[in-house]
């Protein structure tokens, strides 16, 4: 795991510092170690954590001939087998690890050699020859990869900060905001700065004499695999994930798993304990608030596994958000599961280098409520269900609600994407000065263009691939990446191989969803391991307390932050809503929700938009 970054482009412009101004803003990422190349108009900079080939692992790595050269920040699980396939094609490689075959394996194959890897990863190649810069992001978005064009160059990172390291004028991109705002984080088309944007998972950019081409490379599939009894799919299940985190266990350094007590991370874990000799290290994080708190829940499934179990509880102050938060996110990010996530990787980092989590099941297996709840919304219709009704059906009145203003897209997709909007469109047009709502109103969904692809699936496998392709990248991989990164912590997700996803969108939406319970199967694969007790309990989350901090130990500070006269929130939103917002919070109305990314948004902008 590292972090990679560099240019290609007018050699003029680009000074000889800027590429240990970029490693110097990534060092967090990769503490160990760090290598550079530069040619003529080309710069490519890595900082490295060692977990592979401790010893002579080192990038950036090269052709026999020098003409191709690659930096890469993640794992290639499948390496050794594809190793041994290049040097009987005659390729010599020098080291054991995984960086050196990126090289060889284009040179052998062209971009195509995407297609062989099993892994996570974020690659830079630049082939001398042909004077084009490959940028490559793995199949579901696991590791970041930021670009930035402007006239015949283009800059590369891990993280924004170190695009920033180059200054020159830069804008901030409206229509990336108010999505941001609406949905807690940014999808792949564009950013909150112009001409900012990630490189889309599953995807690579080529860059050739100031051209700019983005091609997709893969794409799930779903096949019919002919189950008809859920023992017999879970069995294959099964094989698939021990195949998927034997390949994630290979490392030269510590390694553990992220325990929450919660069904995919127990599944991780248990399968884990089956593969290694010794006993696995598991690692959780409790709350103060009973109501968020389930450490309890996770010392017991690490006791059935006789794991080593190690347990934090997180003692944080409401203030943190404000004085330390922007100074480690430098990407306005609204979910605030990101406090417990940086916290549990500091803590793990004490003593492993690697963790296993069980992100990605719920993508995979219908896991999410709304999965769920979307389906009911065709009763909405045809049955006329009331809000009773609903609460039979385990829904909130809160949910239910929500469910009944998303009615008015026709469209099953298009409905589920209001679902999961944070502030909803039309909050965004009471808030927004009319100005801005005549300008962007019309652009609020434009991220998360439909794909046609998803048009004639069923509803579940549609919200699935919706999931994948948006919710995955932009939200859950952001955050894990950044908050273990920041403390030179890698996290492995087995769930995210694309032989186990493509398994779970091609079974029988029967085996994934029942009318009160989701993901049955993954229910049943740990029914095999634990006791139905501890499988009943129902999930509550990473959350924190942030209605009560919003409520009272920050809302001195929210409100002189959101309602001064020169902040940023205040050159498109209106006043008075606002102070509506903040009021109506502290007389014990539910509205953290919308506070909550106006707060990041506000606090970003003061941090980073100084930058660059």
């Amino acid at each position: 795991m590292c972090g990679i970054a560099g240019y290609v482009g007018e050699k003029e412009i680009f000074q000889s510092q800027l590429l240990r101004e970029q490693a110097n803003s990534l060092r967090h990422r990769g503490p160990d170690s760090e290598g550079f190349y530069t040619n003529d108009s080309v710069g490519l900079a890595f900082c490295r954590l060692s977990i592979i080939d401790v010893e002579s692992g080192s990038q950036p790595c090269f052709s026999e001939d020098g003409d191709i050269v690659s930096i890469f920040n993640g794992e290639i699980y499948n390496f050794i087998e594809l190793r041994s396939h290049l040097v009987t094609k005659g390729h010599k490689i020098n080291s054991i690890g995984d960086s050196e075959i990126i090289p060889h394996l284009y040179e052998e194959y062209g971009i195509d050699f995407l297609n062989q890897l099993e892994g996570m990863f974020a690659i830079a190649l630049w082939d001398k020859r042909k004077e084009t810069l490959y940028l490559v992001r793995d199949r579901f978005g696991e590791k970041p990869l930021w670009f930035e064009v402007f006239g015949e160059n283009i800059l590369f990172a891990s993280e924004v900060k170190a695009l920033l390291q180059y200054k020159h004028a830069r804008k901030l991109d409206y229509q990336g905001i108010f999505s941001n705002l609406m949905f807690g984080y940014s999808g792949v088309k564009q950013s909150c700065i112009e001409g900012i944007r990630m490189v889309p998972p599953s995807s690579f950019l080529s860059f050739h004499k100031g051209v700019v081409e983005l091609r997709e490379y893969w794409s799930p599939k779903s096949v019919d695999l002919g189950f008809k009894d859920i023992n017999q799919a879970t069995d294959y299940l099964e094989d698939l994930l021990i195949e998927s985190i034997r390949g994630r266990l290979i490392s030269e350094r510590p390694l553990g798993i992220f325990l929450s007590g919660g069904i995919d991370s127990s599944i991780i874990a248990a399968l884990t304990a089956k593969l290694l000799d010794e006993p696995v290290k598991t690692f959780s994080l409790g709350f103060e608030e009973k109501e968020f708190d389930e450490s309890n829940r996770a010392a017991r499934t690490a006791r059935l596994l006789g794991a080593e179990h190690h347990q934090t509880e997180l003692k944080m102050e409401a203030n943190w958000v404000i004085a330390e938060l922007p100074k480690i996110l430098d990407y306005p990010f609204s979910d605030s599961s990101f406090m417990p996530t940086y916290f549990l990787s500091k803590f793990a980092a004490e003593k492993v280098t690697v963790a296993l989590s069980g992100d990605g099941g719920d993508e995979g297996f219908g896991g999410y409520d709304r999965y769920r709840l979307n389906r009911y919304l065709h009763l909405l219709t045809r049955d006329r269900l009331s809000f009773s009704k609903l609460d039979e059906l385990m829904v909130s009145q809160r949910r239910a609600s929500k469910l009944v203003r998303s009615m008015e897209f026709s469209d099953a997709i298009r409905r589920y994407v209001s679902l999961t909007e944070l502030i909803s469109a039309r909050l965004m047009r009471r808030m927004l000065k009319d100005d801005f709502v005549n300008e962007y109103e019309p652009l609020f969904y434009t991220q998360y263009e439909l794909r046609d692809e998803l048009k004639n699936l069923s509803i579940l496998e549609s919200m699935q691939r919706h999931d994948l392709r948006n919710y995955l990248p932009g939200d859950l991989m952001f955050k894990v990446d950044y908050a273990s990164m920041a403390h030179g912590l890698e996290v492995r997700t087995p769930f995210l191989s694309h032989k186990v996803v493509e398994f779970g969108l091609s079974l029988s939406d029967s085996f994934k969803i029942g009318a009160r319970q989701n993901k049955l199967i993954l229910r049943n694969l740990a029914g095999r391991y634990y006791d139905q007790d501890l499988l009943k309990l129902r999930k509550k989350g990473f959350a924190i307390p942030k209605a009560k901090w919003l409520r009272e130990e920050l809302n001195s500070q929210i409100s002189n932050l959101l309602l001064d006269s020169g902040s940023f929130i205040q050159t498109f939103c209106k006043r008075e809503f606002i102070q509506l917002l903040i009021d109506d919070h502290k007389k014990g109305a539910e509205r953290e929700e919308i506070i909550w990314p106006l707060l990041i948004l506000e606090l970003w902008h003061q941090e980073w938009t100084k930058t660059g």
